[in-house]
């Protein structure tokens, strides 16, 4: 997928802006890297990001059934031993309800799962608008 998405972002490239680059006494190369390749980057940039995205989204139901261990009061910080994902936690604290103030609990685990969602989207969204910004300042 990503493959395809870079060659389709390279094709966009306005033909005339290869010809100008070369009648201007440019190489093929420098071309590539100062023409064709800071035109086409918006492109890749989203086809890295779909295709992440795509790849987190594959393998949710991993996630998501990774862990079912049963909640400790000492917790066990063994990289080895069996995980527990943050939704799987979530329903543990509200069935079980060992805890009076379960409800407060559940609530602060959604909200580090939004937290974690809203930082994961920031992470590719920030650079692509600064890198779009910066091609878009320096006359691309």
């Amino acid at each position: 997928m990503l493959v395809r998405v870079t060659e389709e972002s390279i094709r966009t490239v306005p033909m005339h802006y290869r010809e100008a680059s070369l009648a201007l006494g440019a190489t093929k190369w420098q071309t590539i890297w100062r023409v064709v390749l800071p035109n086409a980057l918006p492109g890749i940039i989203t086809g890295i990001t779909l295709t992440a995205g795509r790849a987190l989204g594959e393998t949710a139901i991993l996630i998501f059934t990774a862990g079912t261990t049963v909640s400790r009061v000492v917790p066990d910080f063994d990289v080895t031993a069996a995980g527990e994902t943050l939704a799987v936690h979530m329903w543990y604290v509200m069935a079980v309800g060992l805890v009076p103030d379960r409800v407060n609990i559940a609530d602060g685990i959604g909200a580090l799962l939004i937290l974690t969602i809203l930082i994961f989207n920031l992470m590719f969204t920030i650079p692509g608008k600064l890198l779009q910004m910066k091609l878009g300042a320096s006359g691309h």
